[in-house]
């Protein structure tokens, strides 16, 4: 488990096992996730698991069960070695083992396609681009969050990968662009 001490931002996190960045802002607001006050928030590896199992589940879950189950997967993680099934209810089993094993597998694969990404003053402003290219990669994501067809890009692109176009589209959620946004004239001088 080598991201087990990392920790994440509520977009990062939310972009990492898709689901609506709101939706893990609302687990803090209830505070089901027991953090140190820390602003940003910064989230553990067991929160990325909480919301992963939560998403597979596909359950409406209340509050004191979602509560319940974080407390559950953050014990879990915190024993060596972290139990391969949990609990949750008498009919209800969590294979805690295998969602780690994925999440850290996914992080691994993410991690290592984003050191393949360059970043240079002198193309597209320093921003990310792929390697050897000048297209850069919130183009692709952003391509993708406006359902733009994968083999339309892969046309244009013949160069990018499934994994590219995978690890796009998590990117721009991950990292939303910060500042205004344009808004289309110059103010007069």
């Amino acid at each position: 488990m080598a991201w087990l001490d990392s920790t994440f931002s509520p977009t990062e996190v939310a972009a990492m096992v898709q689901l609506p960045p709101k939706q893990v802002r609302k687990e803090l607001e209830y505070q089901i996730l027991t953090l140190a006050s820390v602003s940003p928030p910064r989230l553990p590896f067991s929160a990325l698991v909480y919301f992963e199992t939560i998403r597979l589940s596909g359950l409406s879950w209340s509050v004191a069960d979602r509560t319940r189950l974080y407390r559950l997967v953050a014990e879990g993680l915190m024993q060596t070695p972290a139990p391969e099934v949990v609990e949750v209810a008498s009919v209800l089993s969590l294979k805690l083992g295998l969602v780690v094993q994925e999440l850290d597998a996914k992080l691994g694969r993410f991690d290592a396609w984003k050191n393949t990404l360059i970043s240079d003053p002198d193309i597209m402003g320093g921003e990310l681009v792929f390697p050897r290219s000048r297209l850069s990669v919130r183009h692709v994501g952003e391509m993708l969050e406006r359902s733009e067809s994968p083999s339309v890009i892969f046309e244009d692109y013949p160069y990018l990968s499934p994994q590219d176009l995978e690890f796009s589209r998590i990117f721009v959620k991950a990292y939303p662009r910060v500042g205004r946004p344009p808004t289309g004239h110059q103010a007069a001088d």
